[in-house]
Protein backbone atom coordinates (compact mmCIF):
# COMPACT_ATOMS: atom_id res chain seq x y z
CA UNK A 1 0.00 0.00 0.00
CA UNK A 2 0.88 3.25 -0.53
CA UNK A 3 -0.37 6.74 0.96
CA UNK A 4 -0.11 10.03 0.22
CA UNK A 5 -0.56 12.63 2.18
CA UNK A 6 0.62 16.16 3.73
CA UNK A 7 4.13 17.03 4.48
CA UNK A 8 4.73 19.68 7.82
CA UNK A 9 2.27 22.61 7.56
CA UNK A 10 0.88 21.63 4.12
CA UNK A 11 -2.59 21.27 3.28
CA UNK A 12 -2.30 18.19 1.29
CA UNK A 13 -5.10 15.54 1.86
CA UNK A 14 -4.29 12.17 3.04
CA UNK A 15 -4.63 9.55 -0.12
CA UNK A 16 -4.09 5.84 0.98
CA UNK A 17 -4.22 4.01 -2.89
CA UNK A 18 -4.52 0.27 -2.45
CA UNK A 19 -4.08 -0.23 -6.32
CA UNK A 20 -1.48 0.47 -8.69
CA UNK A 21 -1.76 3.61 -10.33
CA UNK A 22 -0.31 7.01 -12.30
CA UNK A 23 -1.23 9.63 -10.19
CA UNK A 24 -1.10 13.46 -11.35
CA UNK A 25 -1.32 15.83 -7.99
CA UNK A 26 -4.73 18.05 -7.76
CA UNK A 27 -2.50 21.17 -6.57
CA UNK A 28 0.51 22.07 -5.80
CA UNK A 29 2.81 21.19 -2.60
CA UNK A 30 4.63 19.20 -0.22
CA UNK A 31 3.61 15.79 0.41
CA UNK A 32 4.80 12.63 2.62
CA UNK A 33 4.95 9.52 0.92
CA UNK A 34 4.37 5.65 2.84
CA UNK A 35 5.08 2.80 0.75
CA UNK A 36 4.56 -1.16 2.32
CA UNK A 37 5.39 -3.89 0.39
CA UNK A 38 2.59 -6.92 0.70
CA UNK A 39 3.49 -9.32 3.40
CA UNK A 40 4.69 -12.63 2.36
CA UNK A 41 2.27 -15.83 2.82
CA UNK A 42 2.36 -19.01 5.28
CA UNK A 43 3.30 -22.23 4.77
CA UNK A 44 1.60 -25.32 5.74
CA UNK A 45 3.02 -28.29 7.24
CA UNK A 46 2.45 -31.20 8.70
CA UNK A 47 0.04 -31.95 11.54
CA UNK A 48 -1.37 -29.02 10.95
CA UNK A 49 1.05 -26.70 11.57
CA UNK A 50 1.36 -23.15 9.94
CA UNK A 51 4.13 -21.18 9.49
CA UNK A 52 3.88 -17.01 9.11
CA UNK A 53 5.23 -15.23 5.93
CA UNK A 54 7.41 -12.52 6.28
CA UNK A 55 7.04 -9.05 7.32
CA UNK A 56 6.76 -6.38 4.40
CA UNK A 57 8.90 -3.70 4.14
CA UNK A 58 8.54 0.38 4.53
CA UNK A 59 9.76 3.28 2.97
CA UNK A 60 8.67 7.07 4.15
CA UNK A 61 9.89 10.34 2.01
CA UNK A 62 9.12 12.99 4.62
CA UNK A 63 9.05 15.25 2.21
CA UNK A 64 8.35 15.97 -1.45
CA UNK A 65 7.66 18.83 -3.43
CA UNK A 66 5.15 18.08 -6.21
CA UNK A 67 2.99 20.09 -9.02
CA UNK A 68 0.15 19.50 -11.16
CA UNK A 69 2.85 19.18 -14.24
CA UNK A 70 4.18 15.89 -12.47
CA UNK A 71 3.31 12.78 -12.73
CA UNK A 72 3.37 9.48 -10.35
CA UNK A 73 3.53 5.79 -11.32
CA UNK A 74 3.15 3.51 -8.46
CA UNK A 75 2.87 -0.23 -8.15
CA UNK A 76 1.22 -2.26 -5.05
CA UNK A 77 2.40 -5.07 -4.40
CA UNK A 78 0.19 -7.59 -3.25
CA UNK A 79 0.35 -9.24 -0.48
CA UNK A 80 1.85 -13.45 -0.79
CA UNK A 81 -0.68 -16.49 -0.83
CA UNK A 82 -0.44 -18.87 1.46
CA UNK A 83 0.95 -22.72 1.07
CA UNK A 84 -0.92 -25.63 0.60
CA UNK A 85 -0.33 -28.71 2.56
CA UNK A 86 -0.21 -31.64 0.16
CA UNK A 87 -0.28 -35.49 1.46
CA UNK A 88 1.16 -36.74 -1.96
CA UNK A 89 4.72 -38.06 -1.93
CA UNK A 90 4.58 -38.75 2.45
CA UNK A 91 3.08 -35.46 2.87
CA UNK A 92 4.76 -32.47 1.40
CA UNK A 93 4.69 -28.85 3.02
CA UNK A 94 3.17 -25.98 0.97
CA UNK A 95 5.72 -23.13 1.39
CA UNK A 96 4.13 -19.81 1.15
CA UNK A 97 4.52 -17.24 -1.91
CA UNK A 98 6.39 -13.96 -1.03
CA UNK A 99 4.53 -10.62 -1.20
CA UNK A 100 4.88 -7.63 -4.29
CA UNK A 101 7.30 -4.84 -4.19
CA UNK A 102 5.15 -1.47 -3.90
CA UNK A 103 7.37 1.26 -5.71
CA UNK A 104 7.03 4.92 -6.68
CA UNK A 105 8.58 6.35 -9.59
CA UNK A 106 8.25 9.77 -10.75
CA UNK A 107 8.92 13.74 -10.75
CA UNK A 108 11.34 14.74 -8.50
CA UNK A 109 12.13 11.15 -7.53
CA UNK A 110 15.45 9.86 -8.54
CA UNK A 111 15.01 6.38 -9.55
CA UNK A 112 12.13 3.73 -8.54
CA UNK A 113 11.86 3.62 -4.36
CA UNK A 114 10.73 0.11 -3.22
CA UNK A 115 9.04 -1.57 -0.01
CA UNK A 116 9.84 -4.54 -0.67
CA UNK A 117 7.35 -7.65 -0.04
CA UNK A 118 7.85 -10.43 2.76
CA UNK A 119 9.46 -13.63 2.02
CA UNK A 120 7.23 -16.60 2.22
CA UNK A 121 6.95 -18.62 5.30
Amino acid sequence: MAVLGAAASSTYPQLPITQSMTWVPEMDGNVCIHLVGGGGGGAAGQSSYIYGGGGAGYVKIAKLAVTTSGSFTLVVGNGGNGGQFSTANGGISGAGFSGGDTTIAGTGISGTITGGGGGGG
